[in-house]
C-alpha cells in the first residue's frame, strides 16, 4: 500500500514526468502497430456484418461517446435504428457486437462457463473495490464466495435489520427538515446528498455495525464518493487508463485520486474486519439474539468446523467484500431514491397517490408490511427499471458458441441469421438500460414513468410486458442481472429503496428546482448530474416542502 504514493512520487518528478510521456507514446506505438497488423491479418468478424453507426474515433471508438451522453440515450437510438443486435464501433479500429436480444442475453447470463467478464471489467472493478465475488470468472471460486455470502443476504436477515433502515432514512428527514425550517419552509434541496447519506449508514450499521458511515466527516464515504466522481468527465488520458488498466502505472489526476482513496479504504475495511473477528470471538449479540450484524455473523460462520479450510474466506477477501458491500450497496439505494424522487416530482398526481397509500401505515412498518404496499413496490420496479447503476455489461466468449435470437437480424450484405455464431474471443455489450427500456419489451410509452406497468390489475394492455428469459431474480428488469451472477444484494437494495423512499415521501412534497434538468450519467455507475454542470460532484437538486 506506501508503494503507491512513493511510485506517484517518483513519477511526479520532472524525470518521473518524462519517463510516463516515453511511457505513453512507446504504448501507443506499439498499440498502433499491433492494431494495424491486425487489421491486415484478420478475417471478416461477425461484428464486421452488422449494421451500426459511423466511427467517430479510431483510437476510442464511439466508446467516449456513450460516456459523455446521458445513459442510455446512444443506445436506445441505435437500437432503433439498426435492431438489438448492431456492431459497435470500438477502440484500436476495432468492432464489438450489442446484443439487448432478450433471448440471447439470458443464454449469456445463464451460461457463465462459457461467458466471462472481460478482463478490462474486472481490473477496473478491482480498481475500486478489490477482488470479490463480481470480479472472479472462475466458476468454482464464485461457488465458494457466494456459498459464504448468501446466508447475509437471506430475506430473513434482511428483515432483521428492518429498524436499521428506518433510523437511517428518520436521521436523513431531521437533517433535510433542519435545512428547510432554516430556509422558511421550502428549498431547494440536493436530495441525492441525502440518499447518499442514508444508504451508507444503512451498509454501515447493517452490514459492519459501523455508525456514521454517511457523515459528510467520514473519510471512508468521502472517499468513496472522490473514487467514483474521478470516473466522470475523463480526459483523453484518464480514459485510455481506464480502457487500458495496465496504463495506471503512469500517473495521472486519476491516477492519483484513485490509489489515494482507494488506500483510505482498504485502511478502514481492514479495521472493520478486525472488529467484526472479535465481536464474533465474543459471541455478541443482538436484542433478537442474532449477531449483531452481517459481517460479524460471517466471520463466525467462516470459522466452523463444517466449512473445510480451501472453503475458507481470508482476510484480504473480507476487507475487499467489505469495500464492495459499501459500493455496491449504497450506489444503487443512493442514485435509484434520487432518480425516484425526481420522478415523482415531476408527476404529482403518482406522488400524491404514493403518498395516500404511505399513510395508511405507521411510520416504522414491519418489513412484510411494507413489502404488501402495491403501488410503493410498483414506483420501486418503475425507478429501478428506468434507472440501474450499471447501464451494460460486457462479456467475452472464452469458447466457440451459439445465442439463439427471438428475432430474425439482417447483416449488411443482406443475410438473414436466426441466430448468432460466436466465435472464441468475441466481446459482446449488453446494454442493461436499454433492455429496461426496450419498446418491444415494455410497449411504446417504455421511457415513461408509469408504476402502474408493474400492478397486473391496474395494467389493461395484454401484450406488454415481455416476459424476459433466464428471469432475474426481481421483477421482470435486468437491473440485478440474472442467471447465477445476479446481483448477491438485491433484497437489500431493495429494502433499502422502499423504506427511505417510505420515509421520505411521508414527509416531505417534492417538485421540480426551476431552471435545472437533471440527466443520469456514466462514470463506474450511473449517478445523476445537473446538465450543464462542469463539476464531476453529483447531485440532484428538487424543491422540497414539510407534508402538511
Amino acid at each position: 500500500m506506501s508503494s503507491q504514493p512513493t511510485a506517484s512520487g517518483v513519477l511526479s518528478s520532472p524525470e518521473g514526468r518524462s519517463t510516463s510521456i516515453t511511457l505513453l507514446y512507446t504504448f501507443l506505438l506499439g498499440l498502433f502497430i499491433f492494431a494495424a497488423t491486425r487489421h491486415l491479418t484478420r478475417r471478416p468478424s461477425l461484428a464486421s456484418r452488422l449494421p451500426g453507426p459511423c466511427r467517430t474515433s479510431w483510437l476510442f471508438g464511439n466508446v467516449r461517446e456513450i460516456r459523455t451522453n446521458p445513459a442510455g440515450t446512444l443506445y436506445n437510438r441505435w437500437i432503433g435504428e439498426y435492431g438489438p443486435v448492431f456492431r459497435l464501433p470500438h477502440i484500436m479500429g476495432r468492432n464489438q457486437v450489442v446484443v439487448a436480444d432478450p433471448l440471447a442475453v439470458g443464454v449469456i447470463f445463464k451460461d457463465i462457463e462459457t461467458w466471462y467478464r472481460t478482463s478490462r471489467f474486472v481490473r477496473n472493478l478491482e480498481l475500486v473495490m478489490g477482488r470479490n465475488v463480481a470480479s472472479t470468472n472462475d466458476v468454482a471460486d464464485h461457488t465458494r464466495l457466494r456459498r459464504t455470502l448468501n446466508p447475509a443476504f437471506s430475506g430473513g436477515e434482511i428483515a432483521r435489520h428492518q429498524p436499521v433502515l428506518y433510523d437511517a432514512a428518520d436521521a436523513a428527514v431531521e437533517q433535510m427538515q433542519a435545512e428547510v425550517d432554516a430556509n422558511g419552509g421550502v428549498d431547494t434541496v440536493d436530495v441525492f446528498r441525502y440518499a447518499s447519506q442514508a444508504a451508507l449508514d444503512i451498509i454501515g450499521r447493517s452490514m459492519f455495525n459501523y455508525d456514521h458511515l454517511g457523515d459528510p466527516a467520514n473519510p471512508l464515504g468521502t472517499a468513496i464518493a472522490r473514487m467514483l466522481d474521478a470516473n466522470i468527465n475523463h480526459t483523453p488520458l484518464s480514459m485510455l487508463q481506464v480502457l487500458f488498466p495496465s496504463l495506471t502505472v503512469i500517473p495521472s489526476e486519476f491516477t492519483r485520486t484513485m490509489a489515494a482513496n482507494r488506500a483510505i479504504v482498504v485502511d478502514i475495511c481492514t479495521q472493520i474486519v478486525e472488529d467484526a473477528k472479535k465481536t464474533g470471538a465474543r459471541g455478541e449479540k443482538d436484542d433478537g439474539g442474532g449477531a449483531k450484524d452481517m459481517l460479524s455473523r460471517l466471520v463466525r460462520a467462516n470459522t466452523s468446523p463444517e466449512i473445510s479450510e480451501s472453503q475458507r474466506f481470508s482476510d484480504i477477501e473480507f476487507r475487499d467484500h467489505v469495500s464492495t458491500l459499501i459500493v455496491a450497496g449504497s450506489e444503487t439505494t443512493s442514485s435509484t431514491v434520487a432518480f425516484a424522487l425526481l420522478r415523482l416530482a415531476q408527476n404529482q398526481a403518482i406522488q400524491k397517490r404514493l403518498r395516500s397509500e404511505i399513510a395508511a401505515l405507521p411510520p416504522h412498518p414491519s418489513a412484510s408490511s411494507l413489502n404488501a404496499l402495491p403501488y410503493l413496490d410498483a414506483v420501486a420496479n418503475e425507478a429501478l427499471r428506468l434507472y440501474p447503476a450499471l447501464p451494460q455489461q460486457d462479456r467475452v466468449a472464452v469458447a466457440n458458441t451459439t445465442l439463439p435470437l427471438s428475432k430474425p437480424v439482417h447483416t449488411v450484405d443482406g443475410k438473414v441469421l436466426t441466430h448468432l455464431d460466436i466465435k472464441k474471443g468475441t466481446v459482446v455489450s449488453i446494454p442493461l438500460i436499454s433492455i429496461n427500456q426496450s419498446t418491444a419489451i415494455w410497449g411504446p410509452d417504455a421511457l415513461e414513468f408509469r408504476p402502474e406497468r408493474h400492478i397486473p390489475e391496474f395494467e389493461q394492455n395484454t401484450e406488454f410486458p415481455v416476459r424476459l428469459s433466464n428471469p432475474p431474480p426481481y421483477g421482470n428488469v435486468m437491473t440485478f442481472i440474472s442467471g447465477r451472477k445476479h446481483c448477491l444484494g438485491y433484497r437489500l437494495a431493495v429494502a433499502e429503496l422502499k423504506a427511505v423512499l417510505f420515509t421520505l415521501v411521508r414527509h416531505f412534497h417534492f417538485e421540480e428546482a426551476p431552471g435545472v434538468e437533471i440527466e443520469g450519467r456514466i462514470g463506474f455507475v450511473v449517478r445523476p448530474h445537473v446538465k450543464g454542470d462542469a463539476s464531476n460532484v453529483a447531485s440532484l437538486p428538487l424543491m422540497v416542502s414539510p407534508v402538511a
